[in-house]
């Protein structure tokens, strides 16, 4: 009995949610596909009582953390005007960050670059060259690319409207 209530009280206390701990950057998606990983540990977590498991699996589900790709399958609409202006926290210092907007075509509309000073970089996009390169498309639709260094190409879908 105590075993079983010190395992419990260690499952509340420690691992009250697999995919939050795990992965606090998708915090705060709604749906997605789910990750199977987090939903099997939490399931384990039944197994010093109900109360574990249905903790773990309420905060995975509530914060949307267990769900992959929920945010960046989802396109954010841009107007025609202004700037899409962008603030990485703490770029490594010396690495390049260079962001690009692109067309459904591949054609760069419009670059920025900035070389990492361990603190915040700024970027910014002026969307008047995606204006004038679709001036008689509606709901046209871009992609915003980011790379540090010569690593992986992070994106995000846009619509301009």
């Amino acid at each position: 009995m105590k075993v079983r209530l010190l395992a419990s009280a260690l499952a509340i206390t420690m691992l009250p949610s697999c995919a939050r701990i795990m992965h606090p950057e998708r915090t705060g998606n709604s749906n997605g596909e789910i990750d199977i990983g987090p939903l099997v540990v939490d399931c384990l977590l039944f197994i010093p009582g109900i109360v574990p498991g249905v903790i773990a699996l309420a905060v995975d589900f509530g914060s949307g953390a267990i769900f992959i790709n929920s945010r960046s399958s989802r396109a954010q609409n841009v107007t025609r005007e202004g700037t899409l202006a962008l603030r990485p926290q703490r770029v490594p210092q010396g690495s390049v960050l260079h962001v690009r907007l692109v067309d459904q075509e591949g054609a760069v509309l419009s670059e920025d670059s900035a070389i990492g000073t361990g603190r915040r970089a700024d970027l910014s996009l002026p969307l008047e060259p995606a204006a004038a390169a679709h001036a008689e498309e509606v709901d046209v639709p871009l992609t915003l690319e980011l790379q540090v260094d010569d690593g992986p190409v992070a994106t995000q879908r846009l619509v301009m409207r």
